[in-house]
């Protein structure tokens, strides 16, 4: 709980008054190693209620987005992570979709596609060694941990083709700063107002107890029916 506090405070020191870069990448552009992350992850990324830090994406062809650009529209974000290794993220998909269904015109929603949970060549993420994850093995889903942008966007189109996603694909950048900052809970979702607040926090995208459904309808002062 003292490491996952201490990342708390570096983050709200560190980083709220970054210029986002705003470079366009190449495919050729690295992506950063990344160290395990042992802490506490329900006590990782930013909590409710605090202003956003604004980092930039990146669409397929490498034009740079910030999250304040995402909300020129005046509409609020969902911002929800994932990679094709991740099975919770696979499991949760289709809830994006009937969440774009039901607030339709209110709501702006982007998987931002970053490390891959369960590379089959290096340790994940969350770990310090090699985890295939049980589902994976049995789908024969196998894939590499990206080393180049290039190799990240691929991993997008390999999502689509298998998945038929039809939400916007945003992508972490050579950095990983959205996994850094506001992961590293593999299928996270950030619900973000038009003044950059923080309005809503899944560290697991509606696996019970929470449920994300909640929050947006209590932002846009709607009712889903699915808010349990």
């Amino acid at each position: 709980m003292l490491l996952a506090a201490t990342v708390a405070v570096y983050i709200c020191f560190s980083y709220d008054k970054k210029v986002p870069e705003k470079r366009k990448l190449s495919d050729n552009t690295p992506i950063a190693k990344v160290k395990g992350f042992t802490g506490d992850i329900d006590s990782s990324g930013f909590r409710k209620g605090r202003e956003a830090v604004d980092i930039t994406l990146y669409s397929k062809d490498g034009k740079p987005v910030t999250i304040k650009e995402l909300l020129a529209d005046k509409k609020p974000v969902l911002l929800v992570g994932g990679s094709y290794t991740c099975p919770f993220f696979r499991h949760h998909v289709p809830d994006l979709e009937q969440i774009a269904a039901v607030y339709k015109d209110k709501l702006n929603i982007y998987i931002v596609y970053q490390i891959e949970a369960h590379p089959t060549d290096v340790a994940g993420p969350l770990s310090d060694k090699i985890d295939l994850a049980m589902e994976n093995v049995i789908q024969e889903l196998e894939y590499k941990q990206p080393k180049t942008f290039g190799q990240r966007k691929a991993m997008t189109d390999t999502l689509v083709a298998k998945m038929g996603v039809k939400t916007t694909i945003l992508i972490d950048g050579p950095n990983n700063d959205f996994w850094k900052l506001y992961g590293p809970a593999p299928n996270d979702a950030y619900l973000i107002d038009t003044n950059l607040v923080i309005r809503g926090k899944n560290v697991w995208l509606n696996e019970a107890p929470e449920n994300i459904w909640c929050d947006v309808d209590r932002l846009l002062n709607m009712s889903s029916g699915r808010c349990r």
